[in-house]
């Protein structure tokens, strides 16, 4: 008895030994296979990433560089051809000739020409993106806007005449306009026989941003451009990678060196809405003053975030926000000037072309250019440094040292009345001036604390420190931003001193959050790229057409980044690597998963075919036992 259930015990020992081995064995190689199919998944996942990313960068850059040649070659064939059309006859004679070139051209929102007058004529494409018929006031029925400014300051007129497919007339329409093609950034920085691309900046006729095309036409001061809106870019943009719910699987941006955003296919919303202004009661006088004014054209910077900037061409900031808060309470309407430097803005109030020159502080200098309203927000100046200088306190520690400060503001002359001993160095932006103190060029920076934390968050520009509380010694230094209005304007003064009294604490609690944040809400900076890695691949070309992997904002992803255009801009593509590597991983997990139901099918199989190889040491071992004769 006990002999039988030995035997049967060692042939259950053997049998489970070697079942086991197989298993273990069987499971060693499909490890072993599953993880180098995992490996070649990844591999060619990879691989086909940077083909497909490569192959989507060529394409949408080639596109955009042609895009580029297209508009430059369509400017100077223009220009050359213009002097064929006759003068008198000018209306009848460019609308065929720019319409059969916007046909061919889908990105071309408008062309036009300037003449020395301030006078424009021009043509635009309703079909270059969805939206500017609704914009300009066109219904479906329109193919064709053609627009004409002219007439004497008082009775200056806008006209836009509608058109169908074959430019026949639909509709028209006129409102007073106080537009001057000569006072434009297109037309100011164009030259004879070379094209000028320009900036971003805000299109006055569609209130929207895009890029201008300049050409100064021979034998006279007329200037012809064509216009490509920022809009049509970013719809083209969002088609290239949409996957199946309708939302874009990667990032795709187009951006300067520094960071500068052009164009993108993300979708933003704004973070923080503004309480409703609802419109103020005013006397019949303050009726009679406002009905008198037109659209009041307002300075736009390009680079003052948050307070005042713009986003690739489209005026945004604390500042354009109060101006949109006065308008709803009062009526007036603003068309935002951009495109120029500050120094540039200031010099066109002066010579009358803006009626309000958006946030500036109240100096003796700035009071006799105009009229100044009653501030808008408060902004202390601050100190900037590397970490390694001392607490700066006063302002006569900076005395003897070299100091850089935005070009043109009026703090400059301020400073160099009262501490002619320190070294003030006027740099083009407070980006410049931040980048000037990290590099050592400076010793100390000289902005509002607003701006320079801003923007060094933008440009991610980290290692220096700030000095807060600065005392100027008594020295009477407005830390108050005011808006500026002209000769012209002054008798707006009182109702926007009006308007900004009865801001709400709720609007400037919801106008601060918007632009400041808080220690709990971060405030997302606009108008640049959203990732420093982008800026840093884009300064080392050895980076360039490849496919790098990148933990960007705890995130790994895949970053494609090729340089395109005449400006040598950058096209980049952002994919996690869940995305490219999730079909592998999927294969993998379905191999997996697969061998694991096998081995559980083949397991009992295992133990019965383990009989033949059982029963053979089972009677070898039952010829051991017999006792020996």
């Amino acid at each position: 008895m006990f002999s039988t259930a030995g035997q049967k015990y060692k042939q259950i020992g053997i049998r489970f030994t070697l079942v086991s081995i197989f298993i273990i064995a069987t499971m060693f190689t499909a490890a072993i296979a599953i993880g180098l199919q995992y490996y070649f998944s990844q591999s060619m996942a990879s691989e086909s990433a940077l083909t497909f990313n490569s192959l989507k960068a060529t394409h949408v850059s080639n596109f955009l560089t042609r895009i580029d040649e297209k508009a430059i070659n369509t400017t100077k064939l223009l220009s050359r051809l213009i002097h064929f059309v006759d003068p008198e006859n000018l209306d009848a004679d460019i609308k065929p000739i720019f319409a059969d070139v916007m046909r061919s051209n889908a990105l071309f929102y408008t062309i036009y020409i300037g003449l020395p007058n301030g006078d424009i004529h021009g043509l635009i494409n309703l079909d270059v993106s969805e939206g500017v018929r609704g914009k300009l006031q066109a219904s479906h029925e329109d193919r064709w806007l053609y627009i004409l400014v002219e007439g004497e300051v008082k009775h200056r007129k806008r006209k836009f005449f509608y058109l169908d497919k074959d430019l026949n007339l639909r509709a028209q329409r006129a409102e007073p306009s106080g537009y001057y093609s000569n006072e434009r950034p297109w037309y100011v920085n164009a030259k004879l026989n070379e094209v000028h691309k320009s900036e971003p900046y805000q299109f006055h006729h569609l209130e929207a941003p895009g890029i201008s095309y300049s050409i100064k036409l021979q034998d006279t001061q007329a200037v012809l451009a064509v216009d490509i809106a920022l809009s049509s870019v970013s719809d083209y943009l969002q088609l290239q990678d949409v996957n199946e719910q309708g939302y874009a699987d990667s990032e795709i941006y187009l951006y300067r060196q520094s960071g500068e955003l052009i164009a993108s296919n993300q979708h933003e919303t704004e973070q923080f809405t503004i309480p409703i202004a609802m419109p103020l009661s005013f006397t019949p006088d303050q009726q009679v003053v406002i009905a008198r004014h037109s659209a009041i054209k307002v300075s736009n910077e390009l680079d003052w975030a948050p307070i005042d900037f713009a986003k690739s061409g489209e005026p945004k900031g604390y500042s354009i926000d109060v101006l949109n808060i006065i308008s709803d309470m009062t009526g007036l309407e603003f068309d935002y000037v951009n495109g120029f430097t500050w120094p540039e803005l200031v010099e066109s109030f002066k010579r009358g072309e803006l009626g309000l020159l958006n946030s500036l502080y109240k100096t003796a200098e700035n009071e006799k250019m105009g009229h100044i309203t009653d501030p808008f927000l408060q902004l202390p100046l601050v100190v900037v440094t590397q970490p390694d200088i001392g607490e700066i306190k006063h302002i006569n520690e900076l005395i003897g040292k070299t100091v850089a400060i935005p070009r043109g503001w009026s703090i400059v002359a301020a400073i160099k009345n009262y501490f002619p001993n320190i070294k003030v160095v006027e740099l083009e932006s407070t980006k410049d001036v931040l980048q000037a103190v990290v590099d050592g060029e400076v010793y100390a920076g000289l902005d509002n604390g607003i701006i320079l934390r801003y923007t060094a968050k933008q440009f991610f520009i980290d290692n220096i420190i700030y000095h807060e509380l600065l005392d100027f010694g008594g020295d009477n230094f407005s830390d108050t931003l005011h808006f500026l209005l002209d000769d012209v304007n002054k008798d707006l003064v009182d109702i926007f001193n009006l308007a900004l009294a009865n801001i709400t604490e709720e609007q400037k609690a919801a106008l601060s959050l918007k632009w400041f944040g808080n220690k709990v809400q971060q405030v997302r900076s606009e108008g640049v790229v959203p990732y420093s890695e982008l800026i840093e691949i884009a300064r080392h070309q050895s980076q360039h057409d490849q496919l790098l992997s990148r933990t960007v904002k705890g995130v790994k992803s895949f970053i494609y980044v090729t340089q395109f255009g005449i400006k040598g801009d950058y096209f980049t593509i952002v994919v996690p690597e869940t995305i490219v590597l999730s079909p592998g991983l999927e294969k993998v997990a379905t191999s997996i998963y697969i061998t694991v139901t096998c081995l559980l099918f083949i397991l009992p199989i295992s133990w019965l075919f383990s009989a033949p190889i059982i029963n053979p040491i089972k009677l070898l071992s039952a010829e051991n036992e017999k006792p020996m004769l």
